[in-house]
C-alpha cells in the first residue's frame, strides 16, 4: 500500500479504517452483529487484503450500515448511542457519515496525487 507522504495513510489503509469504523459503531454497537474491531491494524496492516477483497469488505460494511439504519425507529435514533461521546444514535450516524466523506475525499486526493507522480 503506497503512502503519498510519510507520515500518511494509503488508500488501502483508509479502506480498512472505514470498514472497521462502520462495522464497529453501526454493525457491532447498533446491530449487535458481534464483529470485533482491530483499529490499530487498520493503519498498520503490513499484509493487507487484495484490492478486490478490501473493497468487498467495505461494500459489506456499507450494506450493514444501510440495513441497520433502515431498521432504526425514531425512538432509537433519539436514544443515546452506546459510544457516549457521540450523543444520540442520530448524532452518531451524522458523525459517521461525515467521517466517511472526509476519508473518501482523502482517498480521491491520494489517487490523483499518485497518478500524477508517474
Amino acid at each position: 500500500m503506497e503512502k503519498p507522504i510519510e507520515p500518511g495513510n494509503s488508500v488501502g489503509h483508509l479502506i480498512l479504517h472505514l470498514t472497521g469504523n462502520l462495522n464497529h459503531f453501526v454493525g457491532a454497537q447498533l446491530g449487535a452483529n458481534g464483529l470485533l474491531r482491530h483499529r490499530e491494524r487498520e493503519f498498520t496492516e503490513a499484509h493487507p487484503p487484495a484490492k478486490a477483497a478490501a473493497l468487498a469488505g467495505l461494500d459489506a460494511a456499507v450494506a450493514t450500515f444501510t440495513r441497520v439504519v433502515a431498521g432504526l425507529s425514531a425512538e432509537r435514533l433519539a436514544a443515546p448511542h452506546p459510544e457516549v461521546r457521540f450523543g444520540t444514535v442520530f448524532e452518531a450516524l451524522l458523525h459517521l457519515m461525515t467521517h466517511f466523506a472526509l476519508h473518501r475525499g482523502q482517498m480521491s486526493y491520494i489517487v490523483r496525487l499518485l497518478q500524477n507522480k508517474g
